[in-house]
């Protein structure tokens, strides 16, 4: 069956002038990827590092209407995407097989809409880094899963979009499934809605099922690429996809354990 045929059937017409130029923007991350995630990261760890100080001896802020716009904000645009490159794995997985879905390009090669929307997906990752800002405004603690988190996946996406590499799809299907559900959560934290404290736990499953599912495709990739089958990924991005997984399962692990597993200590001495 027809992608588009598929696509079109299960969610609408796609809009015939999508005003984005596949290539282009390619060649253009393939040249500018590395310097700017260089300048970004370098940015954004001098900036915890400056308004960590600053924010050392003032009080805690509650930032609740920006932070409110800003976890709504990131919810929409995450469940929009959920609706945008999902369908195409779905289509890749039902009608043409695992491999496929693994290993071919198509969705950002035959599709401007999903292809533009990967596009998005990578520089959002930018716009993520202000979570850590409001953190820091609250004075909440700063954890080393956070900063890393942010930082690497930055790395990856683009670098993934560089290449056009073909595990994107799942990555960033998943990805903005777990986050459609993760800001929302936080937008009704913020709100003042109690939502429980299973709904974090979750989350937080499903933060870990989806390292195991990522894990488990950048493995299945770097399979293929070591049997000479052909598949649309590097040898360097299913390198690093792979140390990346096991990082982010090990410290999501852990992560689950000291939250919702080990028990709160208690101060046993007694004023003398």
């Amino acid at each position: 069956m027809d992608p588009q045929a598929f696509l079109t059937e299960n969610r609408g017409e796609f809009p015939k002038d999508y005003d984005y130029d596949i290539q282009a923007t390619k060649a253009w991350m393939e040249a500018n990827w590395m310097k700017n995630c260089a300048a970004f990261v370098i940015l954004y760890l001098v900036g915890i590092v400056v308004l960590k100080r600053y924010r050392e001896n003032k009080e805690k802020l509650t930032c609740k209407g920006p932070l409110v716009l800003w976890n709504i904000g990131l919810a929409v645009f995450s469940i929009i995407g959920a609706t945008k490159i999902p369908p195409w794995l779905f289509y890749a997985t039902s009608e043409k097989g695992f491999y496929y879905s693994v290993c071919s390009s198509s969705f950002y090669d035959e599709n401007r809409e999903t292809s533009y929307w990967h596009f998005l997906f990578a520089l959002s990752k930018v716009l993520e880094l202000g979570d850590t800002v409001f953190l820091l405004l609250k004075k909440q603690p700063l954890r080393f899963l956070h900063w890393y988190h942010h930082i690497t996946v930055l790395i990856f996406c683009w670098q993934s979009q560089s290449e056009h590499a073909s595990t994107g799809l799942w990555f960033c299907s998943m990805n903005l499934v777990v986050h459609s559900i993760m800001y929302s959560y936080f937008a009704s934290r913020t709100l003042g809605i109690n939502v429980g404290r299973g709904v974090a736990m979750f989350i937080t499953v499903l933060q870990i099922l989806q390292m195991v599912m990522g894990l488990a495709l950048s493995l299945s990739a770097g399979f293929f690429k070591l049997l000479g089958i052909s598949c649309h990924v590097t040898p360097y991005n299913a390198l690093l996809s792979v140390l990346m997984y096991i990082s982010y399962l090990a410290l999501f692990v852990a992560f689950f354990r000291d939250s919702y597993l080990r028990k709160p200590k208690v101060d046993t001495k007694k004023d003398s």
